[in-house]
């Protein structure tokens, strides 16, 4: 309990000094680097404060050149692991309800982070483009394909979004595996838990050439690898 008021309390300050500095930052030469800079410090902060104890594998299997980053998503501490231990600078597309907190949410948005309204279909395919165009150009996303955290610990379906963003930006797909993330703040709670978690970057797969349907069977056999990996993982909740 004195650990979970620490960090609560604690990890709120931070979040908010460092979102100031992000916006701060943002603003001077090298902007976005100096965002993901600041980003880096924020979620490498929290995790040391709430017990985690990290583990990152398979560094090797970033590719050159934009990619996207897809994560399987157990909880809450994915997002600060994923922000504060991915070797390759991204950004974030994320539900648009992040991007109203206060000053969280102006700094992800002048960190080039994309809002993704899950309400609207057509508000959401909008973004996916503007998405595509920011892959095209040179930059790396990360995407949670489930949509959501998983509430019962399976993987969720894998939403067709994922594979619109393949299609139009023709970038490879790069998948990173998290374990035992879902351990450290359960579902529903509040309370944090000291403990491993585990990132693991498997090889790319590419996707230029391939048509939707042919991404989204890709999809689907990435994520029934990443269930029975879960199933086969020693971090077991």
């Amino acid at each position: 309990m004195l650990r979970t008021v620490f960090v609560w309390t604690v990890g709120g300050f931070w979040t908010l000094l460092m979102s100031i500095g992000a916006i701060t930052g943002s603003f001077l030469p090298g902007g976005d680097r100096n965002a993901w800079w600041i980003m880096q410090r924020w979620a490498q902060f929290l995790v040391r404060i709430a017990g985690v104890r990290p583990e990152v594998s398979g560094a090797a299997n970033v590719v050159d050149g934009p990619q996207i980053f897809v994560a399987n998503h157990q909880g809450n501490c994915d997002i600060v692991l994923l922000s504060g231990y991915m070797p390759r600078q991204f950004q974030w597309i994320a539900k648009q309800e992040l991007f109203r907190v206060p000053v969280f949410g102006r700094a992800m948005l002048r960190a080039g982070h994309v809002p993704i309204n899950r309400g609207s279909r057509d508000d959401a395919y909008s973004s996916l483009d503007a998405a595509a165009q920011a892959i095209r150009a040179g930059r790396s996303v990360m995407i949670f394909p489930e949509g959501t955290r998983s509430r019962s610990g399976e993987m969720g379906q894998f939403k067709r979004g994922t594979s619109y963003l393949a299609l139009k930006s023709g970038a490879p797909i790069v998948p990173v595996f998290i374990e035992g993330s879902r351990g450290r703040m359960l579902p529903g709670t509040y309370s944090v838990h000291p403990g491993p978690a585990r990132m693991t970057i498997w090889p790319a797969r590419p996707t230029a050439d391939l048509s939707q349907e042919e991404i989204l069977t890709l999809l689907c056999a990435i994520r029934d690898e990443m269930q029975q990996a879960m199933d086969q993982s020693d971090l077991i909740e």
